[in-house]
C-alpha cells in the first residue's frame, strides 16, 4: 500500500511517497493449524512422508478437534532436566505431553515476531512447521529422547520444502 503523506519540511519533503511498514497481527493458531493441514493434504508429498508411524493429518484433525492443541503457559520437565514455567524457557517453542500440544505463548512462533533462526519462512509457516515438528513426536515418528540428534535435519528439511 502506497500513501502520499504530508510532513514537516525538517522531516520529510511534502508529499514525499513512503511505504508504511507492515505491522501484522501474530498468525493465529487456527491459521498454523490450516496451513499445515494444507501441507500435509498431500499424502505423497514430503510432510506427510515424514510420517512413518501415524497419519500426520488425520492426526492433526483429531488433535484440533479435541482442542488438544493450545497456546498458554504450563509447568513443563523437559528431556534435558530443566523444568519450571513455560514461559521461563526462551528457547522452547511448544511441548508435547501425549496427544497434547502447547505452544508457548513467549516465543517467536505464537508471537509472529519473526522466524528466529529460519530467515526464509514467514511467522505463519514457522508456526505450521511448528506444529508439524510436534505432531511427529505425538505419532512416535520423532521420539522425544531423538530431539537433539535430529532436530536440525528436520528442521532443514522443512526449510528447504517451504523455500
Amino acid at each position: 500500500m502506497q500513501l502520499r503523506l504530508q510532513a514537516s519540511p525538517t522531516t520529510w519533503p511534502e508529499g514525499f511517497p513512503c511505504r508504511i511498514p507492515q505491522n501484522p497481527a501474530p498468525p493465529s493458531l487456527p491459521d498454523a493449524i490450516k496451513l499445515a493441514k494444507e501441507l500435509l493434504a498431500d499424502p505423497k508429498g514430503p510432510c506427510a512422508g515424514l510420517f512413518k508411524k501415524g497419519n500426520g493429518l488425520s492426526t492433526l484433525t483429531e488433535l484440533e478437534k479435541k482442542g488438544n492443541i493450545k497456546v498458554k503457559d504450563i509447568d513443563v520437565h523437559l528431556t534435558d532436566g530443566r523444568s519450571g514455567e513455560f514461559s521461563s524457557f526462551s528457547d522452547v517453542g511448544a511441548a508435547t505431553r501425549g496427544n497434547k500440544i502447547t505452544i508457548n505463548p513467549n516465543r517467536r512462533m505464537a508471537q509472529g515476531k519473526g522466524s528466529g533462526q529460519f530467515p526464509n519462512l514467514s511467522p505463519l509457516e514457522n508456526y505450521a512447521v511448528g506444529i508439524i515438528h510436534e505432531l511427529l513426536h505425538v505419532t512416535g515418528d520423532f521420539p522425544l529422547k531423538q530431539e537433539t540428534e535430529i532436530r536440525l535435519r528436520h528442521r532443514a528439511f522443512l526449510i528447504r520444502l517451504m523455500s
